[in-house]
Order: C-alpha cells, then sequence, then structure tokens
C-alpha cells in the first residue's frame, strides 16, 4: 500500500538577513585561511582569526582573537596596519591590527561571493570567486573600500596569484588566464590557455605559473609574455594533490596523503622532486612567507618550518587545531563530538560559555554518523566501518569493538544489549553486546532500498531506505520480521522517537511525520517543507529541532502533529553538519566551525 504526505509550507517568522544568533559558547574550529607578516600568523578557522605571535620555535602564543566576523573567511591579505578577510558569500571584512593584542573591525564592503583568493597590491586589493570572477576593490582609505571594476572568468575561478600588472587565474573548466590590471576599472584578459583542466591550487613567480590538478599533474606554464601563455613542463604523481607554495626555486606540493614533496624548479621546463617532509597528515594549505613554511595538516594543525635552507626545512613549532567536526552527541554535561583528525573527543560543558576539552580516541575514517547510548558511543564512518567506544571514563575513551563492514555503514543505534546497525545496500545487522567487546552477529535484513538510517524503539526497528523504509518486528532478533512499511517522497537523512510519532528527515527539505501506534499500518500524518536541506534531527518536549544546512535551527512545534507548525528559526553563520540539544541550547556540529552552542528562540 503506498502511503502518501501531503506537503504543508512552514509558516513562521524566521529572522531577517540582518538577525544574529545568540552564541552561548564555541570550541575548536578548522584553519580555513591563513597570512604570515613578521613574526604574526594571522589564522582563520571559519568565522574568527585568531592573531598568532611565532617569533620563538614551539608552540606559538596566541595573542588575540577577532569577534565573529560575518561570515566564513576563506582568503586572507595583509597591508600595513590592515588585515583584510574574505568572507564568503558576504563580502570583505577590514581589520586594524596595528595593536596585534587587540584587533579592531573598520568596515565592511559587502560583496556576497564565494571567494577562492585575495591579494593585496598596492593601494588594490584582488580577489577572486567562483561567482563573480575577478574583482579589482581600492583600499587606499581601508575604512571606505570600493569596487574599481570587475572581469568575468571562463568558469568558476579556483586560484589567484599577483604577477607584477598582471595577475594569473585558474578555473575549474577554462583553464589559464591572465589579466592586465593597469586600468583597474575594467581588467583586461590578455592571454589565456585552455589548460590546465580541473585545477585544484597555483603558485607564481619569476615568470611562470604552476598549477597543480586533481588529475595528480603539476603543470609549468610560461608567462613571462602575459598574450602567450604556455605549458613548457609537467610532473605526474600517483596521489591527490591539493596545495602548493612557491619559496625561491623551490616549489612546495601538498598531497593528501603523502606529506609536502619538495620540487626543484631552478629549471621550470624540467621540474624534479628532490625531497619529501614525512610525518604530516594531509597537508590543505600551504604559505612561505619571512623564511618560514607554514603547513596546514588536517589532522594534527599547524606547522612552522624554518626554510632559509628551501631544501632542508627545520621544524620550529605545531599548532594543534581541530578538523571539521562531523557530528555532536550530548551525555549529560559532556558533549561528544567527533571531528576529523581529531576521532571522539569529550568537551565539558559544565562551565557557561567556556567548554572545555577532556578526552578522546583516535577514529579511522571520516565519521559521518554519531549516537550515544547507555555510555556508549556509537560511531559510524562510512566505508571505515562501526566503531564502539567505552564513555565510562571521559577523560580515557576507549575503542572496545570494531566491525570493518563491507559497504557503506550511515546509521547505528543501540538498546540495552542489541546493536542495530544500517549496513546500505546490505540491510540491517543486529548484533548481541552482552560481550561488548565481542559483537555477536545475530542476524541481517535485508529490503528493497539501502537501509540509510535505523531507529530501535522497544521490539521494533525502523529501517529507513531511500525512499521505502520498513517497520521490524525484533522481539526474537535472531528471525526478524518485516510487518509493515511506508514511503516518504525523498531520501531519509535522520530520524527521531516522540511517544509514538516517527519524524523522518528527508529530501529535499521535508520533516515528515507518522503515527506508529499501529506498527504494520503507519499513518501518514504531515510533511512539512521547511525550504533548506535538513542536517539533524533532536527532539525535546513537544518540539523538534531541526538543523538547517545553511539556515540555522528550525523548531517546530508538534503540539498537533497533523498541523507541525514552524515556531523560528535561529541563524547559523556556518555549515550545519549535525545537530544535538538540551531543551535550551543547540549545539550544533558546524563543520570548519568546530562546536557551536546558540540559545535558540522558541526552544
Amino acid at each position: 500500500m503506498l502511503l502518501l504526505l501531503a506537503r504543508t509550507a512552514a509558516h513562521g517568522a524566521a529572522p531577517g538577513p540582518g538577525a544574529a544568533p545568540t552564541i552561548v559558547a564555541s570550541f575548536g574550529g578548522s584553519p580555513t585561511a591563513l597570512v604570515a607578516h613578521g613574526p604574526y600568523v594571522y589564522l582563520a578557522c571559519a568565522d574568527e582569526v585568531r592573531v598568532l605571535d611565532w617569533q620563538r620555535p614551539g608552540t606559538p602564543l596566541e595573542l588575540a582573537r577577532t569577534t565573529p566576523l560575518p561570515g566564513v573567511v576563506t582568503a586572507l591579505a595583509r597591508r600595513d596596519r590592515w588585515l583584510f578577510a574574505a568572507c564568503w558569500r558576504v563580502g570583505i571584512d577590514v581589520w586594524d591590527v596595528f595593536d596585534p593584542t587587540r584587533p579592531r573591525h573598520v568596515a565592511t564592503l559587502g560583496l556576497p561571493r564565494s571567494w577562492v583568493g585575495l591579494v593585496a597590491s598596492g593601494d588594490r586589493l584582488v580577489a577572486a570567486s567562483t561567482d563573480g570572477g575577478l574583482c579589482v576593490i581600492e583600499a587606499a582609505e581601508p575604512g571606505a573600500l570600493r569596487l574599481l571594476g570587475s572581469a568575468h572568468t571562463a568558469s568558476e575561478a579556483a586560484g589567484l596569484a599577483l604577477l607584477g600588472e598582471h595577475c594569473v587565474v585558474v578555473d575549474r573548466e577554462g583553464g589559464l588566464a591572465l589579466h592586465a590590471l593597469a586600468d583597474p576599472s575594467e581588467p583586461q584578459r590578455v592571454g589565456e590557455n585552455d589548460l590546465p583542466v580541473n585545477p585544484v591550487a597555483l603558485a607564481a613567480g619569476a615568470g611562470y605559473a604552476y598549477v597543480a590538478t586533481n588529475s595528480r599533474t603539476l603543470q609549468v606554464f610560461s608567462v613571462a609574455d602575459p598574450t602567450r601563455p604556455g605549458r613548457v613542463g609537467m610532473l605526474h604523481f600517483k596521489h591527490d594533490l591539493r596545495c602548493l607554495a612557491l619559496a625561491g626555486e623551490t616549489l612546495y606540493l601538498g598531497t593528501r596523503d603523502r606529506g609536502v614533496l619538495m620540487i626543484d624548479v631552478s629549471d621550470p621546463r624540467n621540474p624534479q622532486v628532490v625531497g619529501a617532509l614525512r610525518g604530516l597528515g594531509g597537508a590543505t594549505r600551504l604559505l612561505a612567507a619571512d623564511e618560514r613554511l607554514y603547513v596546514v595538516d588536517d589532522r594534527r594543525g599547524v606547522h612552522a618550518l624554518r626554510i632559509d635552507d628551501p631544501r632542508d626545512p627545520l621544524p620550529e613549532g605545531l599548532l594543534p587545531t581541530w578538523g571539521p567536526v562531523q557530528a555532536v552527541a550530548l551525555d549529560g554535561p559532556t558533549a561528544w563530538i567527533a571531528a576529523l583528525g581529531v576521532g571522539l573527543a569529550a568537551v565539558d560543558l559544565r562551565a557557561p560559555g567556556a567548554p572545555r576539552p577532556r578526552g578522546s580516541v583516535s577514529l579511522p575514517g571520516t565519521p559521518t554518523a554519531l549516537r550515544v547510548r547507555d555510555q556508549r558511543a556509537l560511531v559510524c564512518s562510512g566505508e571505515a566501518g562501526f566503531r564502539l567506544v567505552d564513555l565510562r571514563e571521559v577523560d580515557a575513551p576507549r575503542i572496545v569493538a570494531s566491525l570493518p563492514l563491507y559497504g557503506d555503514v550511515p546509521s547505528a543505534d543501540a538498546a540495552g544489549d542489541l546493536l542495530a546497525v544500517a549496513n546500505g545496500r546490505l540491510g540491517v545487522r543486529l548484533y548481541d553486546l552482552s560481550t561488548p567487546d565481542r559483537p555477536t552477529l545475530l542476524s541481517v535484513h535485508t529490503s528493497l532500498s539501502p537501509t540509510r538510517e535505523v531507529v530501535l524503539a522497544g521490539r521494533l526497528a525502523y529501517a529507513l531506505g531511500e525512499r521505502q523504509h520498513a517497520v521490524l518486528d525484533i522481539a526474537d532478533p535472531r528471525r526478524p520480521r518485516e510487518i509493515g512499511w511506508f514511503a516518504t517522497p525523498g531520501y531519509a537523512r535522520d530520524a527521531a522517537l516522540l511517544g509514538r510519532l516517527l519524524l523522518v528527515l528527508c529530501d529535499p527539505a521535508l520533516l515528515c511525520v507518522f503515527d506508529m501506534h499501529r506498527p504494520g499500518r503507519p499513518r501518514p500524518l504531515a510533511a512539512l517543507d521547511l525550504e533548506d536541506r535538513a542536517a539533524g534531527l533532536v527532539v525535546t518536549g513537544q518540539q523538534a529541532w531541526v538543523g538547517l544546512r545553511r539556515g540555522g535551527v528550525a523548531v517546530v512545534d508538534l503540539g498537533d502533529p497533523e498541523r507541525p507548525r514552524l515556531v523560528s528559526v535561529t541563524p547559523s553563520r556556518l555549515l550545519v553538519r549535525g545537530l544535538a540539544g538540551d531543551g535550551r541550547t543547540a549545539w550544533v556540529a558546524d563543520g570548519a566551525g568546530g562546536l557551536t552552542g546558540l540559545a535558540v528562540a522558541g526552544g
């Protein structure tokens, strides 16, 4: 029997663009941009910038942090006493950093673009974006920035570099182009080359441009004659390339899993790999400045290396940072977060406004889902399988069981000694946890649709597929029986129980409500259109809190489940990946922004 849901538009007073969320606390955050000026390093972590004094070897001294900027910072530039920050989909922020211990906001130029590069050139800024091409900005008076001119790029810009009175831009499909900046009101494209395809990083100097591509090649272009750029050299690699930095005749090439390679470009037409920096995770950003190389490592943090001799870098220090936070779950006063490069970590929330790190345990792969049940964490890491973590010692969590399953593992749930693991096309797997370090497989149940989410409720299990979902009787977990099924208009993303109600988040932006009083005949009650892709679901009282991928946290009143009502939307500046809540505060897994606590309006 096909069960259909009628959509209801989400009518509610959502804050306008100028509304600011009340941030209760924030913790962590991964680097999104950096720039150096003398002994000072300016490190952007999502929507804030940290000012670091790295004069001495070792861990740098953090001098200050800016107040939150209006968007995620994707590029930084420094000139004299001024710091310029390109904020994703917002514009260019200006800060006075004459006193590095007290950065002061000066102005914001509103240019809502998806920025990928920003450089300072005299009294001007040159910026590139994926959706707005090239922009030249007057910055003689930093408190009054103004757009002088712009130029289209062939497709989405992927990198920007300055070469005298010209700038080099690479884009996703159209290759490499040079623009003359002599007339800033109308930057002219004077030369182009339809290679490379799919660039990921760009560096330029001494008449040459170096481009790393996602086809695992380093390509060298002569740009001495800006009107006739031509490819003159190439190197092939066996691993993914990510970032570039040029220091004299040495090019540093950051890779996904092979550290940083050193390439001799004294003869740019014949580049040669001459060494490598090992002991690093995946390098996501590189900066060569003032005889130092800064490496952003997605596993450990920011490394500083002395490069007086560019072929023999000497480690000078490490600033530990977090990777993007993928998921969050609450267990009393502790938030457990799954973060790339960190694993599973505990954050103490007992001191309002001052989260404190506690224990952590490394995890393989990229964590994609997290649930906490009975002082146990259920961590799913996609194709890296499933981990069961004992949380009784908050300062020393430990993995007690691993299930290296085939295929995808998007979700899991546990109740008492029963564990249910969603295993994609391989269905639902039920395990006995009476001996936690040796889970015993009891049964496997497959349905027509790959299982993306599983929720346990007493003797029932709800196995959510793509659009078709099954109700399983697991009174005898060795012989689960399918006793009912139901459907949603889109792929299921998350689910939660509210008494006899089952709430399902599904694409594109729906909160679906089902009456499960008769499990064999689930009854659809409503489907509320939230108008934004959902990324997390929490039930508190008679409300559902929904993480909106780009909109923040929505509060939905379910007092009348047949007429769910949007009460409020508390905006978030960042990209919501997951959500947990305690009835007053929504704790958001904010990706690069770390863990953010928001006071929820209407909660």
